[in-house]
């Protein structure tokens, strides 16, 4: 299910939305809650800054009704889950781990 929602949110994203706040972003997963009432779904930016991310969160809070209705429209689930927004630190993080392995020089 988790898998789904990803794939119709990042189909909108691409070509639905045409808020300029979001562009460069990519849909990196969405965890489901035990219930299905909610679902966090996680984003990266291409250049991310505490600025770009505070504006994109603001603007998917903005469209998250959007979304969801057309989640709503796309699948036959019995509840559409809430949308929450949230940016993925991991890719950012992974990067950075690389770049101070590099600098590591061996003894």
């Amino acid at each position: 299910m988790a898998d789904l929602i990803q794939t119709i949110v990042a189909r909108l994203l691409q070509r639905e939305i045409s808020d300029p706040r979001l562009q460069g972003i990519s849909i990196t997963g969405v965890d489901l809650s035990p219930d299905l009432k909610n679902a966090i779904v996680f984003f990266s930016l291409l250049e991310p800054s505490n600025e770009s991310i505070k504006i994109a969160e603001r603007a998917f809070g903005k469209a998250s009704g959007f979304f969801r209705v057309q989640l709503s429209r796309s699948t036959e689930l019995r509840h559409t889950p809430k949308l929450i927004f949230k940016y993925d630190a991991s890719i950012m993080i992974g990067t950075r781990v690389s770049q101070l392995l590099k600098n590591v020089s061996p003894e």
